[in-house]
């Protein structure tokens, strides 16, 4: 069918054909990357037919009818005049993209012109937005942007109330930021527990509360220095001192791998965003408290904050709620439970079954009466936490006892992977109701995991959903498990767990901790959520800062740049020519600093209490830390990604290739992939969508991302995506099964991509792979052969240095015993020559000595002589 877009500008509307959509792709992320260029846009998109409105008036009355989702009488014939006429009886061989659905539908009624509002559509008509200037030659420069900005005015003095303190806009900007605090305090806490399990998995049974985990988690650290000195730290963040001695005993016994310190920061300054968001929400709150005060003092009263807030939220505004009667405000909130419970009505009720696998065995459980905790996911996930409630609507069928450690290990394996094993078949056609032959069964099977589910269906016709009310039914049954199974002891059911997740956890990580790419899996699945949650944020700034400055979104394109401006400006009413230095800082550029501060001067804004402004600037800080941390975060995930899968991020670069990774659910199962199902990795959805419907499957998924393929012409799309998921699939083998890491295979793998290219385009001959993964081989091999030369090199100048130090340290040995040999000769020949003075000089004496011994021998005879004498 040919397609038709009508795009309501403030100037008048205009009428687009879109045709030969395969020029800037089929899919909406296609046209989201290709909208930016008119050369291709222009060839797609092209102006039928532009009706300009007659006055402002006129703008202001056809812009009030299009936002109630009404057709004029002036668009009806613009439409009637200009589109191909349907003959009567005959479908129309077109359809007309709007960007408002009530419009459409309106439209369909009226002119039985078949319309469509979709993200595809929305993004065809963002081109044309961006590019509407060119399509309308008439237009003079500048003359779409005072009609914006007169319209703009006008539209926001016939909506507004200008009463700064009766705003009920901000009360739902606030509940709508409320809400998306909390799912995403919600998400990234979970985000931190999964995190951090893998350094300390214990701490996650020891303490449940998500904030106080983030708290405990950025205080601990390192697992291995925690101490009895950190005991009186966690006393005081838990409020109980034998939980911080318990959290000491588990880190000391924790069977959780050990993490780089790298991974470790990046941890703690998650678990810190995480805590700065939880602070955040609770000044949040108390600005909605403070609001709602002023605006809706009886309903907060009666109802509380909170509730009342949403409903006004719900509503769109005070007015529509004290518009609304009781009977309509009794279920605000609930259309699609009251839709469903009406649609059951018609449907017959059908009975469900619950399969839960436990750590000790499986368990089959039957709901029936469901109206007695509720209908829908809210009611129940409020409803389950009762055993007495809970316990007479779900009730235990069946349970099967693993029969070993191994064997429940085996069991967990199976599931985890989508496979129904031989005992899981018995046990549930051995205990389910049985189905006739031709007939439909009248009975449901609820699964945790989507793919297990799909598995028994095409294995036993057993119909199955997973879907978030059986989550909540099966959380209820895990919370209560225990009780269900009365043969169970007091712990035997801690233990079993405690031992299945060690010995799953060993089958599954390989200890390296350079390795572990479930790093990456988590630091991009945070990437994605942030780009998410910085863009919602972001959008949340523009339009809430919007009500203060609104000219400021016209000049400030970019919304980092405009959170920072508008934190940077606060009251435009203090907005000066002072101010533009600081402001081409932030802009880089002096002209539009200049813009800004005249804008704020001629603003048309309405003025905003000091506490709204304090909020919405708070906000817009948020912002700008979440956005700073996001670039930490790519960094991180670059170095973690030149670590896992170095070629991988060499050929095909590192978002993508973390992409794939996650994915697949890990490096190894990306490697088990073939080549054809890593080409349309992504795109499942429209390949299922395209089989059942028997049209032409996608050429590409994840891997459409690359450059290769935007560089690629149209007809050699398919043909590169294919080469490119080959060479990945080369690439994230080597990577999984390779001792060492290096980046030589990934690049020679992507120069062969750009030699396909090059083929494509000009002829040129490629070279053959096995020539260029031998070039690399030998070239790898020539570095390690250098590598143990220069080793050797080395080795061989220590061992000379050594042996010259030891031939010097010989000679020097000899030369000193040389000398000691020159020194005890001469000593013995001095030593000679004394002896020779001392014989000389004995001789001499001994004549001396016999002279003195003759004369005292005559003096004894004397002696005697003269005693004989007496």
């Amino acid at each position: 069918m040919a397609m038709y877009l009508l795009y309501e500008s403030s100037s008048g509307y205009g009428l687009f054909e879109a045709h030969g959509l395969d020029e800037i792709g089929q899919n909406t992320e296609a046209v989201r990357s290709s909208v930016s260029d008119l050369s291709r846009f222009g060839r797609v998109v092209q102006l039928t037919a532009f009706h300009p409105f007659e006055s402002a008036l006129d703008a202001l009355n056809q812009v009030n009818a299009v936002s109630e989702g009404v057709m004029t009488d002036e668009l009806r014939s613009f439409l009637e005049l200009n589109l191909p006429k349907v003959k009567e009886g005959k479908k129309p061989k077109f359809s007309l993209g709007t960007s408002e659905p009530k419009l459409g539908s309106h439209i369909l009624e009226a002119t039985k012109i078949p319309c469509q509002s979709n993200e595809f559509v929305l993004e065809l008509l963002r081109g044309v937005r961006l590019h509407f200037d060119r399509f309308i030659k008439d237009l003079k420069p500048g003359d779409l942007e005072k009609s914006q900005l007169g319209l703009a005015h006008s539209y926001s003095r016939a909506k507004v109330k200008f009463n700064v303190n009766r705003v009920d806009n901000m009360v739902i900007q606030a509940i709508f930021l409320l809400d998306t605090l909390d799912k995403d305090i919600n998400s990234f806490a979970m985000r931190v527990r999964e995190w951090y399990s893998w350094h300390f998995p214990e701490l996650v049974k020891i303490v449940n509360d998500n904030y106080l985990y983030a708290r405990v988690s950025k205080m601990i650290d390192d697992k291995s220095k925690l101490t009895e000195d950190h005991i009186p730290m966690l006393t005081e963040v838990l409020g109980d001192e034998d939980k911080a001695k318990e959290v000491v005993e588990a880190g000391k016994a924790s069977m959780g791998q050990d993490l780089s310190p790298l991974d470790l920061i990046n941890v703690q300054t998650f678990a810190q965003k995480v805590m700065d968001l939880a602070d955040y929400r609770k000044k949040l709150y108390d600005y909605l408290v403070s609001k709602m005060s002023d605006i809706a003092p009886n309903l907060a009263a009666l109802i509380g904050e909170m509730v009342a807030a949403r409903l006004i939220s719900h509503a769109g505004s005070l007015t529509n709620l004290a518009k609304c009667p009781s009977s309509t405000l009794q279920i605000l909130g609930a259309e699609k439970a009251l839709f469903r419970v009406l649609v059951s009505l018609l449907l017959e009720r059908m009975a469900m079954y619950l399969l839960y696998e436990s750590s000790s065995g499986y368990g089959l459980f039957e709901a029936h009466g469901l109206d007695e905790i509720g209908q829908n996911t809210e009611a129940v996930r409020s409803s389950v936490s009762d055993l007495s409630r809970f316990g007479r609507v779900v009730q235990l069928t069946a349970f099967h006892p693993f029969e070993s450690a191994l064997d429940a290990l085996n069991q967990v394996n199976a599931v985890s992977e989508g496979v129904m094993t031989d005992e899981l078949r018995s046990f549930l056609e051995l205990n389910l109701p049985k189905v006739k032959e031709g007939k439909k069964p009248k009975f449901s099977l609820g699964t945790s995991e989507p793919k297990l589910g799909s598995h028994i269906l095409e294995a036993t016709k057993i119909p199955c959903q997973s879907n978030e009310f059986v989550l909540e039914l099966l959380r209820g049954v895990r919370l209560h498990f225990d009780r269900f199974i009365k043969d169970l002891k007091p712990g035997d059911l801690e233990k079993s767990q405690l031992g299945l997740a060690h010995s799953y956890s060993r089958a599954k990580v390989k200890f390296n901790v350079n390795r572990v790419d479930n790093m990456v899996i988590q630091a991009i699945f945070l990437l994605d959520t942030l780009d998410k949650d910085i863009n919602s944020f972001a959008m949340r700034v523009r339009e809430w800062y919007s009500w203060h400055f609104p000219e400021l979104v016209k000049i400030v394109n970019d919304n980092y740049l405009y959170a920072r401006v508008s934190k940077m400006i606060d009251d435009k009413s203090k907005l000066t020519e002072d101010h533009i230095p600081m402001l081409t800082e932030v802009l880089g550029d002096e002209d539009k600093a200049k813009e800004v501060v005249e804008a704020g001067k001629a603003s048309m804004g309405q003025d905003l209490s000091p506490l709204d402004l304090i909020n919405v600037q708070t906000f817009a800080q948020k912002v700008m830390d979440l956005a700073d941390y996001r670039k930490k975060l790519y960094d991180y995930l670059v170095s973690k990604m030149s670590d896992i899968a170095p070629n991988l991020a060499a050929l095909i670069g590192d978002m993508v290739g973390a992409r794939l990774i996650s994915h697949a659910g890990s490096l190894t199962n990306l490697a088990k992939c073939p080549s054809s199902t890593l080409q349309i990795l992504g795109a499942e959805k429209a390949l299922f969508r395209a089989l059942k419907t028997r049209g032409n499957t996608p050429k590409y998924g994840l891997i459409f991302h690359s450059s290769f393929i935007g560089r690629a012409s149209a007809k050699n799309k398919g043909r590169i995506a294919r080469y490119l998921a080959n060479k990945c699939s080369i690439a994230s083998r080597i990577d999984c099964f390779a001792d060492g890491a290096t980046t030589a295979f990934g690049e020679k793998l992507r120069e062969q991509v750009e030699e396909r290219l090059d083929f494509y385009d000009k002829g040129v001959a490629p070279r053959k792979n096995v020539d260029v993964m031998k070039e690399v081989i030998e070239n790898l091999q020539n570095k390690d052969e250098e590598n143990k030369e220069t080793v050797d090199a080395s080795a061989k100048k220590s061992k000379k240095k050594k042996a010259k130090g030891e031939e010097e340290e010989e000679v020097e040995k000899s030369e000193k015993k040389k000398k000691r040999k020159m020194e005890t000769e001469e000593e013995n020949e001095k030593s000679e020559k004394k002896k020779k003075k001392k014989s000389k000089s004995a001789g001499g004496d001994e004549e001396t000595d016999d002279g003195q011994s003759k004369k005292k021998s005559k003096k004894k005879k004397k002696s005697k002589s003269e005693d004989d004498d007496e």
